[in-house]
């Protein structure tokens, strides 16, 4: 079962689709006031991000959380 995960994440961080799918769900939590939810789909956006693209929406709205 754990290689089954490890490919699952493999697709998802095939493109920055999943992780932009994340970062909106997390924008949705945080205009909605659940802030815990935001920030845990803010940082699963981050983990999904494919590391040869530049994609810091996330990074930015993790921040806007602690202010």
């Amino acid at each position: 079962m754990p290689k089954l995960f490890e490919e699952c994440e493999k697709y998802l961080k095939r493109d920055e689709v999943a992780a932009v799918i994340s970062n909106n769900i997390g924008v949705i939590f945080a205009e909605l006031g659940d802030y815990k939810n935001a920030e845990k789909f803010f940082n699963q956006a981050i983990e999904l991000a494919p590391d040869e693209v530049d994609y810091k929406e996330p990074q930015k709205n993790l921040e806007g959380l602690k202010k």
